[in-house]
C-alpha cells in the first residue's frame, strides 16, 4: 500500500479533504490537529529536537522563527504511519514544513491544494468571520498579519511543492471533487 502527504497553505481546504477521505474509508490524518493524532509537533531544524507539542502554545501570539524551527512530524508519529501503509493507503493531510528526509522518502506522491492569493485571503476571512460568529476558535488566520503572511508566502509555497514534483490539485472545487482527483492519481 501508499504513503502520500496532501498540503498546501492555510485555507487551502486540507481538514476538509482529510474529513473527506475519510469518510470514504481512507485512513487520513490531520497533521495540523496532533492533539487528535499526536503525530506532529514543533522542532529545532538544527538539531530536529521536539520544541512544543501544539497546544503547548499560543499561536499567534507566539513569535514562532521557522528559519530555526519546523512543523514536523515525530519520530513515533512517523513510524506509525509507515508501519500502517504497510499494509493500507496513509493520508497524511497537513501543513508540515520541509518534511523530515526519512517522510520524503516514505511518501509514493505528495499533493498539494493549490490556490490563488486572492481566493486564500478570501477563505481565511471567511473562515475568521464564522469563527467569530459561533465562537469557535480558529489558530491561525484571525489576525489580518496573519492573512497577510499565508498570502505572502502562497506562491513559494505552491512553486516549492511543483518543483518537488507534487501533484497540483485545484483547490476551488467542492471537497467531493477535489478528493475525485486525489483518487484519480492513486
Amino acid at each position: 500500500m501508499s504513503l502520500y502527504l496532501i498540503t498546501g497553505s492555510a485555507g487551502a481546504g486540507k481538514s476538509t479533504i482529510q474529513q473527506e477521505l475519510a469518510r470514504r474509508g481512507y485512513s487520513a490524518y490531520d497533521t495540523d490537529d496532533p492533539e487528535k493524532t499526536g503525530l506532529s509537533a514543533l522542532h529545532e531544524k538544527a538539531t530536529g529536537k521536539e520544541v512544543a507539542r501544539y497546544n503547548e502554545f499560543n499561536w499567534g501570539h507566539e513569535n514562532i522563527d521557522f528559519e530555526t524551527h519546523v512543523w514536523g512530524l515525530t519520530n513515533l508519529g512517523f513510524a506509525r504511519v509507515v508501519d500502517e501503509s504497510s499494509a493500507r493507503d496513509v493520508f497524511l493531510v497537513g501543513r508540515l514544513r520541509e518534511p523530515m528526509k526519512e517522510l520524503q522518502d516514505a511518501l509514493n506522491k505528495t499533493f498539494f491544494l493549490e490556490l490563488s492569493n486572492a481566493i486564500v485571503a478570501e477563505r481565511l476571512r471567511t473562515r475568521a468571520e464564522q469563527a467569530r460568529n459561533n465562537s469557535e476558535i480558529v489558530l491561525w488566520g484571525m489576525e489580518q498579519s496573519q492573512i497577510d503572511f499565508t498570502v505572502a508566502q502562497n506562491q513559494t509555497l505552491t512553486d516549492h511543492y511543483r518543483s518537488l514534483g507534487a501533484v497540483m490539485i485545484d483547490a476551488t472545487p467542492a471537497p467531493a471533487a477535489i478528493a475525485d482527483a486525489i483518487e484519480r492519481h492513486l
